[in-house]
């Protein structure tokens, strides 16, 4: 059985909004669970998860909105309908017009991630901007 059939099997076994302890990505050929906390940004990629990192993007068979139901904790934030950031490593907020725009922080991913403007009233509650 290949990678993407593993973690695609993954997301419609567990589905009872449980809890994710780790996130199942593929690495070489492998699935490795990596710590929530090392997590940066999670970006839509279809019906799937693009995974950023340590500065490294991954592939994880669970899309989007089955690991929003999933992720407990209060670093998350949805900031898009495809982007989910991890506060804790956001660097700098921006805007860009009448959009905000998140900068990550470099060693995480460095990515610039926009932020929707139903978003935007929970994000500068959050981080009191």
């Amino acid at each position: 059985m290949d990678i993407q059939a593993i973690c695609a099997g993954a997301a419609t076994e567990g589905e009872r909004a449980r809890s994710l302890v780790k996130l199942p990505v593929s690495h070489q050929g492998r699935i490795a669970l990596v710590d929530i906390g090392k997590v940066s940004l999670l970006q839509a990629d279809g019906h799937y998860t693009n995974v950023c990192v340590d500065g490294r993007h991954h592939f994880c068979g669970l899309s989007l909105s089955q690991l929003e139901a999933r992720l407990t904790d209060d670093r998350s934030l949805k900031v898009h309908r495809s982007s989910i950031v991890y506060l804790d490593h956001v660097e700098t907020v921006h805007r860009d017009g009448d959009q905000f725009v998140l900068e990550m922080s470099p060693g995480s991913c460095g990515h610039q991630v926009p932020v929707s403007r139903g978003r935007q009233p929970e994000l500068r509650e959050r981080l009191g901007v």
